[in-house]
């Protein structure tokens, strides 16, 4: 498993990714959700990251999920809801090919996504 570096690193990639994206092509729909994708998963390295230090092994989504839920890991809600409402959009991206506004991508990493790395001090 990596480490915390490993996974803040890589959140911060996939940020800027998602900033890449939607800036070069904020009319391009397919752009749009890998921006979203990208968003999402700059949440989870993020959360990834916070969790890996407390020992908390993650094995996938549905873990992840669980280790948010746990109060016994210090998640305040307001995180939870954020990094959840990242998920359900990246769902939206790859499994339903929702077509996102560029506002919509700018809010989802404005918002859920920086409450995320506010709380992990990214």
């Amino acid at each position: 498993m990596a480490d915390e570096a490993a996974h803040r690193t890589e959140a911060r990639a996939n940020r800027d990714l998602a900033e890449h994206l939607l800036a070069s092509r904020p009319d391009d729909p397919v752009y749009l959700r890998w921006a979203v994708t990208t968003a999402f998963y700059a949440g989870l390295h993020a959360i990834t990251a916070y969790l890996v230090v407390r020992g908390v092994a993650i094995g996938n989504h549905d873990d992840r999920s669980t280790a948010l839920a746990d109060p016994r890991n210090g998640v305040p809600d307001h995180v939870f809801r954020a990094y959840q409402a990242l998920r359900r959009r990246s769902v939206d991206a790859r499994y339903l090919i929702r077509t996102f506004t560029p506002n919509q991508v700018r809010n989802l990493i404005d918002d859920p996504l920086h409450e995320v790395f506010r709380f992990v001090g990214l």
